[in-house]
């Protein structure tokens, strides 16, 4: 039956008599489905499978066979049913109920709709481009703010911590700016005095012992006494430790010189290092400073950028609303009338269909004949049939066009429908982010104060930079005319240093010049040996 192959199997099962046979469970073949599984559900299943139950099957086998008595002596209904089971002809009052289903479910579909919406302008394709796009620029909008709130988060959180580290910095400048100077600067200062004293101390004793040794020298190309070579010694021995006082001195002053030099370096670069660590912070401040502002301007600007769309798209999707309702009533008003064209080329081709085999009948009969159907003699032929095998087959052809038409009826219906769904989400969705946020001019005129705000601070800032870049210039030939100053105030102390350093050594000569006419002190010693022997002597003498 249409291809396929039905199998009725028994099965027959133990019974409670020995003598009873039993088999096995029949298996299906190719591992088919199981329809029914009792006599009560075969019959049944049988009936829906043929389209006729037992009676009417053995009807329509007993026609062609020429018993025609139990179908002539039946009712005319029964023969009216039986005539529409083998011809299925249910089928057509099946189709016209759902025909007639459907063109009430689309009927009150289409009164909801007018319902509903109403009727406004068209709206070209290129309109409806732009408008997506608009939408795309708005969620990359939205993405981009997004994406960048993290980045800004960061540099509010920098800004918190360099404010922290900013009050230290603070603090170090308070305790740094109570130093004035190293504390063992002072000290070394009064060392120094100390050691310029007694050099200068040294230098008059030496000064003091030169002298000596002249007069000395002249007392002694005339006679030299005891007394007189003691004192010679004694000032020998002062001049040495002159000598080692001035020497020492001098390296004393050279080492404090040196600490000096080095306490003011390290004061110059801790000085130096705070400056540049304040500048640091300032520079910091002022960058979070900026990305805070940037960050709120930013937020607020996005808000309202986002509010001004909204309210463009809302007055777009208005009009588009009107057009996606006519749009959805027409393309439902063309599936009805391509279901409508469906159904009567179907109608068509199940009537040519129907009346094929009388048609074939009816060409074999002549005036006179007994009817094989009915067993009347035919008195006259009936009119001849126009509907050939040709005629059938564009029937067949008409349907399947019919049939395509109103697919693509139908689906352009749900395109339409779907359109017009969207473009009510997307008002209400407009609508809902709107609620709150001021009208169009308003947001209009804000977005406007901020474009001119940010020009403003962007000549601001050009300006700035313009003034740096002269401030600079200006610093480097002030730093150059400064360092050429301390330069020549460098030479001239330099020059002033050498003049004293060249007295200072002139002086030392003269004394060392000095020195070199007095006798060496192994001479003086023997010369004073010498007088004490005479002096004992001369003692010696004066008693005897």
């Amino acid at each position: 039956l249409d291809g396929r192959t039905y199998t009725a199997a028994r099965v027959v099962r133990r019974g409670k008599n020995p003598q009873n046979a039993t088999t096995k469970e029949a298996r299906l073949e190719c591992g088919a489905d199981v329809l029914a599984a009792d006599p009560k559900t075969l019959t049944a299943e049988v009936e829906r499978l043929l389209g006729l139950d037992f009676a009417q099957f053995n009807k329509t086998v007993v026609l062609p066979q020429g018993r025609f008595a139990d179908f002539l002596h039946d009712t005319s209904a029964s023969r009216a049913k039986l005539l529409s089971d083998v011809l299925g002809l249910g089928v057509y009052a099946r189709v016209g109920q759902a025909a007639r289903e459907r063109a009430k479910s689309l009927a009150d579909r289409a009164a909801t709709l007018e319902s509903t919406l109403d009727v406004g302008p068209d709206v070209s394709e290129e309109h409806l481009a732009e408008l997506r796009a608009r939408v795309v620029a708005i969620d990359d909008a939205v993405a981009a703010v997004d994406a960048a709130a993290p980045g800004l988060e960061a540099l509010v959180e920098q800004r918190r911590a360099a404010t922290a580290e900013a009050d230290g910095v603070e603090q170090q400048l308070d305790a740094l700016a109570a130093i004035e100077m190293p504390a063992g600067v002072e000290e070394l200062d009064a060392q120094l005095q100390v050691a310029a004293d007694a050099l200068t101390a040294s230098d008059q004793a030496a000064t003091a012992a030169g002298e000596a040794v002249a007069a000395a020298e002249d007392a002694a190309g005339q006679h030299r006494t005891v007394a007189e070579c003691e004192q010679l010694l004694e000032l020998h021995r002062r001049h040495a430790v002159a000598t080692e006082q001035h020497e020492a001195a001098e390296a004393a002053l050279a080492e404090r010189n040196g600490a000096l030099t080095a306490a003011v370096a390290q004061a110059d670069a801790a000085r130096a290092a705070v400056e540049g660590r304040r500048a640091v912070v300032e520079e910091q401040q002022a960058a979070v400073a900026a990305a805070a502002d940037a960050l709120a301007e930013l937020g607020e600007r996005g808000v309202l950028e986002a509010a001004r769309n909204d309210h463009l798209r809302l007055a777009e999707l208005e009009p588009q609303q009107d057009i996606a309702t006519q749009a959805a009533a027409a393309a439902t008003e063309t599936a009805a009338v391509a279901a409508a064209a469906a159904q009567s080329a179907m109608a068509a081709v199940q009537e040519a269909e129907r009346l094929e085999p009388a048609v074939a009948l009816a060409a074999r009969l002549h005036e006179g004949d007994t009817c094989p159907v009915c067993q009347q003699v035919v008195p006259q032929l009936p009119a001849e049939r126009s509907h050939g095998h040709e005629e059938i087959e564009a029937l067949r052809a008409a349907l399947q066009v019919a049939e395509q038409q109103r697919i693509a009826a139908e689906r352009a219906e749900r395109k339409a429908e779907t359109a017009l769904v969207e473009l009510r989400t997307e008002h209400r969705q407009v609508t809902e982010r709107l609620a709150g946020q001021p009208d169009l001019p308003t947001v209009t005129a804000r977005l406007d104060q901020f474009a001119e705000r940010s020009a403003a601070v962007e000549a601001a800032r050009a300006a700035e930079r313009e003034a740096k870049a002269a401030l600079g210039e200006l610093e480097r030939s002030e730093t150059t005319q400064q360092a050429l100053a301390g330069e020549a105030d460098a030479r001239e102390a330099l020059a002033a240093a050498q003049a004293v350093l060249e007295t200072q050594r002139t002086a030392v000569e003269a004394s060392e010049q000095a020195l070199v006419d007095v006798p060496p002190t192994a001479e003086l010693e023997a010369e004073h040996e010498t007088a004490t022997r005479l002096a004992e002597e001369l003692s010696a003498a004066r008693q005897a």
